[in-house]
Parts: structure tokens; C-alpha cells; sequence
């Protein structure tokens, strides 16, 4: 089965603008500023992605979030100490503001 993705914001690997895409067996055959000519008889699934980015190829989009919430937790506990005059002797080194 076909894919054909249209109205793609593209960015592959810089800024191509509205276009769109057609892809067959997991890999990318079209790209360009208007539909591909099909044939009627072929199975194809349209995605209208509206104007949507889109970045092909871009598989890695995880996040270290644990470590953005480890050093907001850490910055609340130092101000908890700084605002209740606690000294920074009764910190952990390690916890150290």
C-alpha cells in the first residue's frame, strides 16, 4: 500500500515548504509541490497533515525529563533553606546550594 501524505510543512533537511509526500514500502519515492499522478487502481492512505511540520527521518525525539524535574527539585530544596535561614552545613555535600 501507498502512503501519501499532503500538506506537510518539510523540513528535510532545511525548510521545503508545503508539500507533499508519497511513500511505498517504508521509504520516501515523491516529494514535491503537488500530488503525484496515481492510478485509480492502486490502495493509497491519505494523511492531510494541514500544514503540520514534518522532519523525515527524525526518530530520536526523546527527552531527559527526569533531569529537568531532578534539578527543579533541587532548586525548590535550596530555597526552601535559603527562605528558612537554615544553614548549609545541614545539607548534604552533594545537595550543596
Amino acid at each position: 500500500m501507498l502512503k501519501l501524505i499532503t500538506n506537510a510543512n518539510l523540513f528535510a533537511p532545511e525548510a521545503m515548504g508545503i508539500c507533499n509526500i508519497l511513500v511505498a514500502a517504508e521509504k520516501i519515492i515523491y516529494i514535491g509541490p503537488h500530488l503525484p499522478v496515481l492510478d485509480s487502481v492502486l490502495e493509497v492512505e491519505v494523511t492531510d497533515l494541514k500544514g503540520a511540520t514534518l522532519v523525515p527521518g527524525f526518530i530520536d525525539g526523546h527527552a531527559h525529563i527526569l533531569v529537568v524535574v531532578a534539578k527543579q527539585a533541587l532548586l525548590v530544596v535550596c530555597h526552601l533553606f535559603f527562605f528558612l535561614n537554615l544553614p548549609n552545613s545541614v545539607l548534604p555535600v552533594w545537595w550543596a546550594c
